[in-house]
């Protein structure tokens, strides 16, 4: 006996042809809003956030770098004196710390390489620990971390000198530990950005890229701004 399968069964009468023409057509309006979105709106959108950024007034004095005098892993002289006609970027480091300080010279690096305005600062890392990081040290430190370019400095001194610089000039925390672990001495993870006049304009998380964007922005108009007679 024959049993008629599906494929032999004949079409419903009365049926309607499927299309699926309104379905294709809302897919194609969703893509044209996408793109639209993408090639539109999204461009204007950081257009606008980059004008804004760039309205907002510079940034306050904040306070005044000391008189200072370093010296650089060349063995070279740096003082506050020869700093002054430069915007430069201040931040704190040690080449014994295994857990912060990597990072923060990293990161450093990362700002130089992407930020337009870097191309016209100057960097200095302040060793917090004197007593270890000789300028031989300090440039086998920076070797070691392609962080050897004319204008990124790795300074040291006389401990007493640095911690006045840190504590009182730069107003930041510089404690020492019992030697022992990642961290033995605790210090500021902030940079520190200081006009041509040796004035500091503002201080950022070194760790956090969106403190590091409004870095860049505010190093831009800081910049901008010409030295005061007799500074």
């Amino acid at each position: 006996m024959h049993t008629q399968d599906s494929t032999d069964a004949p079409a419903t009468i009365g049926s309607p042809p499927r299309t699926r023409r309104p379905q294709r057509f809302a897919f194609r309006r969703v893509l044209a809003a996408v793109f639209f979105a993408v090639s539109v709106v999204v461009p204007v959108t950081v257009a606008v956030r980059r004008v804004a950024e760039w309205m907002r007034p510079a940034p306050p004095v904040l306070g005044q770098v000391p008189d200072f005098e370093l010296t650089d892993q060349d063995g070279q002289s740096l003082s506050s004196r020869d700093l002054l006609g430069t915007v430069w970027v201040a931040n704190f480091i040690f080449t014994r710390c295994r857990g912060v300080c990597p990072a923060l010279t990293q990161q450093m690096q990362h700002f130089l390489q992407r930020c337009p305005a870097a191309r016209e600062l100057r960097v200095v890392s302040v060793s917090v620990d004197p007593a270890t990081d000789t300028p031989p040290v300090l440039r086998r430190y920076a070797e070691e971390r392609g962080a050897l370019e004319p204008r990124w400095s790795f300074v040291t001194g006389a401990p007493e000198a640095v911690r006045a610089l840190v504590t009182r000039g730069f107003r930041l925390a510089l404690e020492e530990q019992d030697g022992r672990g990642d961290e033995p001495i605790v210090h500021s993870d902030r940079f520190v950005l200081v006009d041509r006049n040796g004035r500091i304009r503002g201080y950022y998380h070194g760790l956090d890229s969106t403190a590091l964007d409004r870095l860049c922005v505010e190093a831009g108009r800081v910049s901008k701004e010409r030295r005061t007679a007799g500074s």
